[in-house]
Parts: structure tokens; sequence; C-alpha cells
């Protein structure tokens, strides 16, 4: 565990330091730009994967290299496969989620759903992430954690930075209806869900690290940093070269980001 300086008034600036080393307002590039922009040994060795936008709204730059997902940049693609599943489930005889499953394979992100739509390998991830995941179309920290994964296992990116959120709590469904809208298909009001949000981070961030160490890429040469934003402690795991272990005084974030930036070379 290491202690961090928070300093003062950095609250808004949490994510920003973190990433960038500055200030929001000092538009610095965040550190997989930096690393895309210098480093990066194929298309989609460095990888930002979130609920919300945050992350994304750091980068300055889109350098070849970098793969940026967020749950909630994809809502349009999402409501259209929500809507293809209700107008399927009225107008055919589906037996049940396989059948379903297969028409929906035809389903692939337009350009104007997403700028990565672009990308043939990308498109084909993202509608295989979004409709073979369980849960990944209706919960954000689901969609994150089985995005990261299957991430790690087919592109074995170089640097990934994963941002978890706050989730709804989930409603009755059928399991036919677990691709369905939930706003619309039952009247019981949305809720937040802050425990289940908690429990993602205790869980999920743990499949993330055990996915990552399956592989011998990994092992004994990768940095993990797990914080949570606004906290003044942060777990660190790392090998034992990694200066940031001897620490004996509070870190402040952008300390972080050095320590990072150094470890990459970049």
């Amino acid at each position: 565990m290491i202690r961090l300086d928070l300093g003062t008034g950095d609250d808004e600036d949490f994510l920003a330091k973190l990433l960038t080393g500055a200030k929001r307002s000092a538009r610095q590039k965040a550190l997989p730009e930096l690393y895309a922009a210098k480093t990066a040994k194929s298309p989609h060795d460095a990888w930002i994967v979130e609920a919300g936008s945050a992350l994304s709204a750091l980068s300055t730059t889109a350098p070849t290299g970098l793969v940026k997902l967020s749950y909630e940049a994809l809502h349009g693609y999402r409501t259209r496969l929500m809507k293809e599943v209700g107008k399927l489930l009225k107008t055919q005889d589906i037996p049940g989620p396989r059948q379903l499953d297969a028409k929906l394979k035809q389903l692939r992100v337009l350009p104007s759903e997403n700028e990565a739509a672009s990308d043939p390998v990308l498109a084909e991830f993202m509608r295989s992430v979004l409709l073979s995941g369980n849960g990944t179309l209706l919960i954000n920290n689901t969609f994150v954690e089985w995005a990261t994964v299957q991430a790690a296992r087919r592109a074995k990116p170089s640097v990934v930075v994963v941002s978890f959120g706050v989730r709804n709590k989930i409603k009755p469904f059928s399991s036919l209806l677990i691709y369905t809208e939930q706003e619309t298909t039952t009247p019981v009001p949305t809720q937040v869900d802050t425990l289940g949000s908690y429990v993602d981070l205790e869980v999920l961030n743990h499949y993330v690290w055990m996915e990552f160490e399956k592989y011998p890429e990994y092992r004994r040469n990768t940095v993990y940093y797990f914080v949570g934003e606004g906290m003044d402690e942060m777990l660190v795991l790392a090998p034992p070269d990694f200066p940031l272990l001897k620490a004996n005084s509070p870190v402040p974030l952008s300390g972080l980001f050095a320590a990072a930036r150094d470890w990459l070379q970049v």
C-alpha cells in the first residue's frame, strides 16, 4: 500500500495528474497516448477502457496504437442492439438465447455510433464484447471488465488504463430479455446500486489482474496501479525494482505518473 499526497484543491484534477502529471488545464498527453505515439508495437497496443468518458476526455490526440472504449460512448450502438432484440422477439419465433445471438451477429457498429467502427478488428471486437459477455449490454462495469479481459487475451497490450463506475441495480428479466433496454421493459424505478458498485471494484479488479497474469508477457515485468479517485492510499503490485515500492513518504499524483512513465521509457 502506497500513501498519496493529494495536496489541496486537487479533486477535479485527480485523474489528470495521475495520467498526465499535470492539471487538466495544462492539456498534457495522457500516459497511453505517450506510449502509443512513441513505442506502440501494434495498432492495438495501448488501451483505455472505461464506464464513463473522463479518461477519454484527457486524451488530446488519437495516435495509431491507442484504443479508446467507453460504455457511455457506445450508448447509441447498445440502444440499437436492444431495440433490434425487441423487434425480433415481437416478429419472429426465437426459441432461446443461442438463436437470438445468431441473429444479432449481423449487427455491426456504425461509424455514426463510434469512431472505432472504421477499424474492422475493433468493430468486431465491440460487437463480440457486447453480445458474448454476460450482462455487458446492461451493466457498465461488466462491460469494462469483459472488454479488458478480451483485450488481454486477443491483443496483449502493453499499456491499459481501466476505469469502473457506479452502476444501477439490475431489474428482473428473463434469459432473452437480458439483451433488452430495462428502462422500457419494466415499470420498476431505476436505482443506483452503490453497494453493488463497491463489490464490482473488489471482484472485477481481481479478475482483470488474474487475466493479465495468465500470460508470460506480463509476469514479473508489469506494474499494476489500483487507485480510487480521491483516496489517499493505493495498492501497487510490481516487480521488486519498481521505485515506488520503497517510498517512505506520501507520493504526489504527479509522482505516480512519473514513475509509470519512467517504467515505460516514454
